[in-house]
């Protein structure tokens, strides 16, 4: 597996293995109705690392169970560039709608970012994966052969390990997260060394069995 391939899972599973500083905002949080067992949805994601080339992937979510607890979903990462597929189970606090294990480990990045409902209004600011976003309009976007109404939703990512944008786009009616943007920047340690790594990240609604 390439170097490059870690970044690449990173951004598209977008918290798998990232964990970002908390954001705390006191905010109205609900569950839209198609958030139950048996739906799914279906990403195509790209990107373009710089001196790699484009890696692809085919992202699939699905919700396993629900009660009046718990959310659990599963996604499963595949790759034909890497030639490599993964999966995760996902657990979401049905109450607070914050991530709450990932493989039954214990993790809280903030408000999970599958779905943001009900919708915020144009200029508010609303936390995902511990990262503020503002709501900065509204946007037509054609995906999974229909056409979004979505919310745009905007973020500055300055960590001292990755920096860059982060842009969102959520339908109005569903909730559900039809595309995301992202171009980041990451400093790590490789083999003893100080490396920096740029990435173009973008992943788009193919399918949705709601």
């Amino acid at each position: 597996m390439k170097n490059g391939s870690l970044p690449f899972i990173a951004i598209l599973t977008l918290s798998v293995f990232i964990t970002l500083t908390g954001f705390s905002r006191s905010e109205d949080i609900a569950q839209p109705s198609w958030v139950k067992p048996g739906a799914s949805i279906v990403y195509h994601g790209s990107l373009n690392i710089g001196g790699e080339g484009v890696l692809e992937a085919t992202v699939r979510w699905s919700v396993k169970d629900m009660d009046a607890n718990t959310i659990t979903l599963k996604a499963c990462i595949e790759s034909s560039s890497l030639r490599a597929s993964i999966s995760r189970v996902f657990k979401v606090s049905a109450a607070t709608g914050r991530l709450l294990s990932i493989d039954d480990e214990n993790i809280d990045t903030g408000r999970f970012f599958l779905w943001l409902y009900p919708p915020p209004d144009t200029g508010d600011i609303v936390e995902i994966e511990g990262l503020p976003y503002r709501v900065s309009g509204i946007e037509f976007i054609n995906a999974s052969n229909r056409i979004w109404n979505c919310i745009i939703v905007n973020s500055t990512v300055d960590d001292p390990y990755i920096r860059g944008i982060a842009t969102r786009w959520y339908d109005r009616e569903t909730g559900i997260q039809v595309k995301v943007y992202m171009n980041l920047s990451f400093s790590y340690i490789f083999k003893g060394r100080n490396t920096t790594s740029s990435a173009e990240a973008d992943l788009i609604l193919v399918s949705a069995s709601l």
